[in-house]
This record gives structure tokens, C-alpha cells and sequence, in this order.
């Protein structure tokens, strides 16, 4: 019989085998964590070199061209970054464990597409993971849609709150905030998960 004390030890173990495995996942979240309290709880730390750019005219100037990915780790409160962390753990956690390559490829793609469409037809003042996290979460939707016994599932009450919650995000329930971050993220998810979908079920026969 095992004590709770033996059961520990193993918990602590297989906890840090998991991040390890998960390393950059969990360097994403890390990264988000510590410009959050950096930000807002420890020093006034100047946030602008991650802000999305004002303008194309002030980008060509200064080249500061990773400003196009970095809003990624902006977040304005702890419930809008323990949100996105949340859902990043879960579903970006989930992509990672199908295909790194997937995770490394999608993360500046998806930031990017989603980043110029919410300054295209809004501004250039948004933040955080949710086009990412959108991402991934599509990608997954997607991919299951073409192989539904595969390795990705999502649930359909997580993909009805999914889809739900970007459809609220562009309405005045939800201020209309960063739709577009959302849109554009989902979508590149989909065509990704469309795209790797058909490469596996060409492999799988």
C-alpha cells in the first residue's frame, strides 16, 4: 500500500518531467507572466518596444519589426492573462505534443495574420495570447474534422464555448475587443489544421 508521502515525491517528478518537456510552451507563459508583473506589479517597466506599432510610416523609420509578434505578451489584467495562459496551456500544450514543428511555425504566423488584421480595420492598440491561443484552438477543430479518430480531439462543449466566445468578442457584450485578433487567428488555425490533416491522412494510407 502507498502512502500519500510516497505518492509525492513521484507527483513532484513527473511535474518537472512535464515541463521539461514542454519547454517552450511553458517559456511562452513564462515570458507573458513576468512582462505582466513587470508591468503592473514590480517596476514601471516601459512596455512600448512591445506594442504593436502606430503606424506602417513609423515601422519603415525605426524597423523595430518584431513589434509585429511581440503584443503577444502584453496582458492589462490578472484575469485577462491567467485566461490566456490557461487556454494556451491546453491547447497550444496540445499542438506541441502532436508536432512541435506545428507549434514553432504557428505561433509567429498566427500573431502576425492576427495582429495586422485588428490594426487593419481597428488600430494598433491590442495585446495578448487569444489570437494564438485561437490558433491552436482551430488548428485542432480543423484537424479533427478531417481525421476524427486522430491524435487531436476537442470536445463539443469546448468547441461551441470556443467559437461562442469569438463570436461574443465581436459584440458590445464583450466591448468588441480584439475580434479581429480572435478571427484572424482561428482562421490561420483552420487552414493549418486542414493542411497537416491531409498530409497524415496521405501518410496513413
Amino acid at each position: 500500500m502507498t502512502n500519500e508521502d510516497d505518492r509525492q515525491p513521484m507527483s513532484m517528478g513527473l511535474m518537472l518531467t512535464t515541463l521539461r518537456q514542454m519547454w517552450l510552451p511553458v517559456l511562452v507563459m513564462l515570458l507573458c507572466t513576468v512582462q505582466y508583473f513587470g508591468q503592473f506589479q514590480l517596476a514601471p517597466l516601459n512596455q512600448k518596444w512591445l506594442e504593436f506599432p502606430a503606424s506602417i510610416n513609423y515601422l519603415a523609420t525605426t524597423a523595430e519589426y518584431w513589434r509585429l509578434i511581440t503584443p503577444i505578451f502584453i496582458h492589462y489584467d490578472i484575469v485577462h492573462l491567467g485566461a490566456n495562459l490557461l487556454v494556451f496551456w491546453v491547447f497550444a500544450g496540445a499542438v506541441w505534443q502532436y508536432q512541435r514543428r506545428v507549434f514553432v511555425l504557428l505561433l509567429p504566423l498566427a500573431a502576425l495574420a492576427s495582429h495586422c488584421l485588428e490594426f487593419v480595420v481597428v488600430d494598433h492598440r491590442f495585446g495578448g495570447l487569444s489570437g494564438v491561443c485561437f490558433a491552436y484552438f482551430g488548428f485542432m477543430v480543423a484537424y479533427q474534422w478531417l481525421i476524427p479518430n486522430g491524435r487531436l480531439f476537442v470536445t463539443k462543449p469546448t468547441m461551441l464555448v470556443g467559437f461562442g466566445f469569438l463570436l461574443a468578442s465581436g459584440t458590445p457584450w464583450l466591448g468588441a475587443y480584439a475580434f479581429y485578433v480572435h478571427l484572424g487567428g482561428c482562421v490561420v488555425g483552420m487552414l493549418a489544421g486542414l493542411y497537416y490533416a491531409r498530409i497524415d491522412r496521405k501518410v496513413e494510407v
